[in-house]
């Protein structure tokens, strides 16, 4: 949260002063007070799905080799996909704790000069507050056939492709070209 003028802290005795004459501040300082005590402060994630491939994206553009991100099974599932059509060199599940890592290996076609990522861009279709599911005669063609829709299904994390192939529809997750 941005602040004008000096950062009131839970520690000042004056941040009380400060916080009932900016309002912005009072916001800042109540949230403080609400933290203090507590011992971790892991924030919960409402869409872990968006924030990979926010990662992937943001790493992409900046031409990284690797993206590292928490670890779970239904990301873990996307990144198979993604090495399997592809898009990712590997990936490796990092023992940790409290949580493991998954670690991205990312792709790049050209030499060190004209380097650019195999992965064009990335589109989450079904979020938490609107879901999107298809039959198995729906399934999207992305760029008519030259990008990949990820679906989840009764069968799986998979491909479009390997989804009309089985003949299941289900949700989309994403798109990526």
């Amino acid at each position: 949260m941005f602040v004008e003028g000096p950062v009131a802290t839970s520690g000042d005795s004056d941040c009380v002063e400060y916080a009932s004459a900016n309002k912005l501040c009072w916001v800042t300082f109540r949230a403080l007070l609400s933290r203090a005590g507590r011992g971790n402060n892991i924030m919960s994630m409402s869409d872990p799905i968006a924030d990979m491939l926010t990662r992937i994206r943001n790493a992409t553009m900046r031409q990284h080799e690797t993206v590292s991100l928490p670890h779970s099974k239904s990301k873990e599932a996307l990144a198979k996909v993604l090495v399997d059509e592809g898009y990712v060199e590997e990936y490796q599940v990092l023992p940790g704790q409290p949580q493991s890592v998954l670690r991205l290996n990312l792709k790049y076609v050209g030499d060190r000069r004209h380097r650019r990522s195999v992965i064009g861009g990335l589109k989450r279709v079904s979020k938490p507050g609107r879901r999107v599911y298809v039959g198995k005669g729906e399934i999207p063609w992305v760029i008519s056939g030259l990008g990949v829709a990820v679906l989840t299904t009764s069968k799986g994390v998979m491909s479009g492709q390997q989804a009309r192939r089985l003949g299941v529809g289900g949700e989309v997750i994403c798109e990526i070209w």
